[in-house]
Parts: structure tokens; sequence; C-alpha cells
């Protein structure tokens, strides 16, 4: 689970905590990228470099040495770079740095089976705080996408409460083989995520 509370601010940076709770192997994965560096600072300045406009205050982590309890990662960050400003919008990703930009699937046709090396499900929970002065112009329209089977499973949804926006986003892979005749679902399937994920806020001034 990714989740997080961010402030936006009306020259559209972003500011606030992200926490990923992690289990099983995802959290091995994560686990084995924290050991590559030799301390928290070194991992820090490595998570900023994969992510644009990213400054990170502080890092908090628990379960990196166990393989039993969750994983979890608390980050107090800042981001830049991330907001088009036209006229008197702010217009931005609501997933920030979480989204899906690019569909694994592009041969038309597949001879083998797809196999994952496990099953995974994806949950982000974000909350923006909107800057005073704007009101909420747009937002993106809800999605649910899973198979007959639930063998992948994607739901969106952002609302609007008060001066906040609320993002539930919840992304699953539910088998690990999937046969060559279920090419074709499996990459419409990412293809409708990838194009979700592009879908913007927009923010708009208020009228002195």
């Amino acid at each position: 689970i990714i989740s997080g509370n961010l402030t936006i601010d009306p020259r559209g940076a972003f500011s606030g905590s992200v926490e990923f709770n992690e289990n099983g192997y995802v959290a091995w994965n994560s686990r084995s990228a924290i050991r590559k560096h030799n301390n928290e600072q070194d991992y820090k300045e490595a998570v900023e470099k994969e992510y644009r406009g990213l400054k990170i205050s502080d890092i908090t982590i628990s379960g990196a040495d166990s393989i039993y309890d969750a994983l979890k990662c608390k980050y107090q960050f800042s981001i830049e770079d991330r907001t088009e400003q036209i006229a008197d919008m702010l217009i931005f990703n609501p997933l920030l740095i979480f989204d899906h930009s690019d569909n694994p699937f592009k041969l038309e046709n597949r001879d083998y089976p797809v196999e994952y090396p496990y099953m995974s499900r994806r949950r982000i929970l974000l909350t923006y705080t909107i800057p005073e002065g704007y009101e909420v112009e747009s937002i993106p329209t809800p999605q649910r996408v899973l198979a007959e089977d639930r063998s992948f499973v994607f739901m969106y949804n952002v609302t609007q409460m008060g001066n906040t926006l609320h993002v539930v986003h919840d992304f699953s892979i539910n088998k690990t083989l999937f046969l060559p005749n279920e090419h074709e679902a499996l990459k419409s399937f990412y293809a409708r995520v990838v194009d979700k994920h592009g879908e913007k806020v927009v923010l708009k001034r208020l009228a002195n």
C-alpha cells in the first residue's frame, strides 16, 4: 500500500509525506534495492535521482532487516516540475510519480505465454489539499476494469471533498501465467490503465 498526504501550493509544487507498506516478494525487491546502498543517505540520493524534481527531507525505514515483518518506508518530501501552469489553471496528474506511462505489451501477436514471477497488488491512497484561492475545474472520471476470472483488476477513483482531493487506485495481477490467447486481453487491459493514468486534474484560480 502507498498512502500519502500532500499539499499543493499556488506555484503548483507539492509537499507532504508518503508511506510504503510492503510484504512478500514486493518487499523483498525493495529490501534488495535498499541494501545496494551503504546508508540511508545514499539511498535517499538514489531515489531523488530517479524522480525529476524530487527532494526528500527525511526517510524512516523499518523492517528492512527482517523478512518476517512488513517493510515500511516513510518519506517527507517536496516535488516540483510536475504541474502545468496555463493562464489561471494548475494541471497535474493525481498519481504524481506513481503512474504507468507505458504499455509493456506492444506486439500484435504473441506465441508464448506471459509469465509473472509472482501475483501482485498495488493500492495507492493519496489525499491532496488544494491551495487557497483555487477551485477544482475537472478530475478524472472513475474506472473499473476486470477480467471475467478476476485475473487482472483495475479500479481508479478521484473524488473531491471540500478543499481536498482523494485518490483511490487499486491494480492487481492475480495469476502468474497468461496463455497466448489471453495476450490481447492483457494488452488491452494495460492500454486502458495507461490511458486512465494519463488523465489530469485541473485547478482554476478563483476570480478576485
